[in-house]
């Protein structure tokens, strides 16, 4: 395997773990926000209901207090509303069914929600009349929750792939200059000894370059130097290509 593959592959499996961390934190932070947001929106329901169904309840008006319920319900915004006596008996409750519409069963598997349950107690002046609970629906913060992780994950693609060609482009500049070493050592196995003229920008690659073409240069003059020593001998050319 090649260098620069090697390289590329190395990029591709850091960024591909700098995006599994960074997912795993902005989803574990939505998370929580959205579960922060869930409770508020139940504690916030279940304290209006309880202020405006007082004085239905205290006249003990059960179709009013009904139909308060209902109406608050089939918004489709809460999964359950439940209605209790002083001791505890259940009058009125509402559930719906968890499903969520637009996201995956295995995505609300993964990341699980957890819909908190807020409560309310009914009061005229200082006296007890029950109490109201309340839990939120987690169907709009399944799909906030599903939109934020696949904008994050297109996000992600984009920029990998963008990564990827970017980290291809910039690693073939940079090993140019070894294809420029290899043509040198081959030529000075021929008997040529060329010189790179463009020296890399690379501090280890001009390093490496410097060296090449002193090489070049010494054995070219050294054999050079033989040559002329040897011409002196009248050696035949046959004789001396043998030697070199």
């Amino acid at each position: 395997m090649s260098l620069s593959r090697q390289l590329i592959i190395l990029i591709a499996v850091l960024v591909l773990l700098l995006f599994a961390g960074t997912f795993a934190i902005s989803v574990n932070n939505m998370r929580a926000y959205l579960e922060s947001q869930l409770a508020s929106h139940a504690q916030d329901a279940a304290t209006s209901l309880g202020l405006s169904a007082t004085t239905h309840v205290e006249a003990e008006d059960q179709a009013l207090v009904t139909a308060m319920v209902n109406a608050i319900f089939h918004r489709g915004d809460y999964l359950s509303i439940r209605f209790e006596d002083l001791h505890g008996r259940t009058g009125i409750e509402r559930v719906a069914e968890l499903e969520v519409d637009d996201v995956p069963d295995w995505f609300t598997r993964l990341f699980p929600l957890q819909a908190p349950m807020r409560e309310a107690t009914v009061m005229s002046g200082w006296r007890q009349l029950g109490r109201v609970e309340v839990t939120s629906h987690p169907g709009l913060a399944y799909r906030q929750l599903w939109q934020t992780s696949t904008q994050t994950l297109n996000l992600f693609l984009v920029g990998a792939l963008l990564a990827v060609l970017a980290g291809t482009i910039v690693l073939r500049l940079l090993l140019r200059p070894l294809k420029a070493i290899e043509r040198q050592a081959t030529a000075i196995c021929n008997r040529e000894f060329p010189l790179v003229d463009r020296r890399p920008f690379t501090t280890e690659f001009r390093r490496v370059v410097d060296a090449m073409n002193r090489l070049s240069g010494k054995v070219g003059r050294m054999l050079e130097d033989v040559q002329a020593v040897y011409a002196n001998f009248d050696i035949s050319d046959e004789e001396m290509a043998n030697f070199a």
